[in-house]
This record gives structure tokens, sequence and C-alpha cells, in this order.
């Protein structure tokens, strides 16, 4: 698979700039940006991926929109991302968030940048080792998604096929 374009940004309103098509990935096609740059919580994908076992001659797909906050600031959502975590190895998301920026168990004080409220959870707001990038966390969600599909794609097409879709939603060309 090869890339060889790049869109730029584009206003569509006077608080809202859609943001610039990046990749995510090495083995496959995930292409991601932010559908409102100020905000940075709507991200739209494209996952694309040559076909395993009987779809091996298929290329396949998925298209779609995450809003972060649906995981972010809600119970359901953040169980989804704990579960998501505990699959990787991780005690719950807060353990891979500060994994992720180098703070082992053991550093996870206030002398540290972690903030504590009364219940013994993490104050994400006040706690400046907490820190994660939005545009990782919905790609890291576009590719579970994609893997979660279970070989049912909503979208099986020709090599050709693929390129020309992928190339009419983000102006990119990819080969496959």
């Amino acid at each position: 698979m090869s890339n060889s374009e790049q869109n730029s940004m584009k206003v569509v309103g006077p608080d809202t700039i859609i943001g610039e098509w990046n990749d995510y990935a090495d083995e496959y096609v995930l292409l991601l940006r932010s559908l409102d740059t100020f905000t940075n919580n709507k991200y739209e994908y494209v996952v694309v991926a040559n076909g395993v076992g009987e779809y091996f001659n298929d290329v396949i797909g998925i298209h779609g929109v995450i809003d972060l906050r649906d995981f972010l600031d809600t119970p359901a959502g953040l169980r989804y991302l704990d579960s998501w975590a505990r699959d990787l190895g991780y005690d719950d998301f807060d353990d891979y968030v500060l994994s992720e920026n180098g703070l082992p168990p053991e550093a996870r004080d206030e002398a540290h940048g972690v903030i504590r409220k009364e219940d013994g959870s993490i104050d994400k707001v006040n706690s400046s080792a907490y820190l994660y990038s939005l545009e990782s966390l919905a790609a890291m969600l576009a590719t579970h998604f994609f893997a979660c599909v279970d070989n049912d794609y909503p979208l099986r097409m020709t090599p050709e096929e693929a390129a020309e879709w992928v190339r009419g939603l983000t102006g990119q060309n990819y080969e496959f």
C-alpha cells in the first residue's frame, strides 16, 4: 500500500476546521482526521486492509466517525476503555495512560504529577501526568473497531475498487 497525496485543512464554519488526513498504520491503511480541530472530539476514520483467509483476494474496509465524548464522558465508554486496556495487559485505562507516559505504579503520586481525589481515583483534570493524545486514542479505537468486525466486513472490494473508494473519501491515492 502506498500513499501519494495529502489533503489540506478545510474551514467549515466560524468555529470548525476539519483537519488533514493522517495515516496511522504500516501494515494496513488507517486514515484519520479531526472533524473539529477546536474541540478535537470527533474523528473520521477509514481503515482498509488486504483480506485474509477466504477473503484473501479481497480488500476489506470500514469508514465511520468516532465521538470521543462517547468514551471519555460516559460510564459505558470508560468501561469500554478499561476493557480494551485490560486486553493489552494493563489494569485499566488510567494504568495505560500513566504507563504510556512513563510512570511506573510506584511513581503515581502527587510528586510525579498524579493528583488523587478523596475516593482514591485520579483527578484527571488536575493531574499533569495524565496526558494522552486524543488523535492517538481515536486511531486506537478505529483499529479496535476494525479488529472486532470478526470477518463480517461491511465492505469487501477488489484492489481497484478499494483504491477508488479511499481516493473518493480522502483524496489520497493508495495501491492495494
